[in-house]
């Protein structure tokens, strides 16, 4: 495989990715709405399709983990940021290298929206979650085992590990 080759695929897969998060983002977007609503059954399937998104997330960073470091050993020289390999690809193939560029600013923008959005559906939960032990104690009905007043994150939202 020459080298440059290694390098596209990289692209390729971090376009994949853009494409995963851009699909997670809108799927945390359902998820806000729905829970406004307490809409339960759209809770659940927006869950569903948010975990088979992040065993996708997972698959593909170990994949691209492992390029990363084939094109470590192929071109001689440590990479341990997108920048160190654009830095090397800039001097042989410039579109290239902004293309990387660009999909490397694209996944660090989503990365910020899906990190916010986060802490808004961790907001909304932990207020849903006061509002109903509120609403037990209200009436009476002080010991709650089963609900706190924070929580913590769920796994499926903890995007960014």
């Amino acid at each position: 495989m020459e080298r440059m080759d290694s390098v596209r695929h990289l692209l390729e897969m971090l376009t994949s990715l853009v494409s995963l998060y851009s699909e997670l983002l809108g799927l945390l977007l359902a998820e806000k709405e729905a829970i406004a609503k307490w809409e339960t059954k759209e809770i659940v399937e927006v869950t569903k399709k948010k975990d088979a998104l992040l065993t996708k997330e997972a698959q593909l960073n170990v994949a691209r983990t492992d390029l990363i470091a084939q094109i470590s050993v192929e071109y001689s020289a440590p990479m341990n940021k997108l920048s160190d390999i654009i830095d090397v690809v800039r001097g042989v193939d410039l579109n290239l290298s902004d293309e990387l560029e660009n999909v490397g600013f694209a996944l660090v923008e989503l990365v910020s929206k899906i990190s916010a959005e986060n802490l808004a559906l961790r907001s909304i939960y932990n207020t849903n979650s006061k509002l109903i032990v509120d609403f037990f104690s209200a009436i009476g009905m002080t010991s709650l085992s089963g609900y706190k007043t924070s929580i913590n994150t769920p796994p499926m939202l903890q995007v960014m590990g």
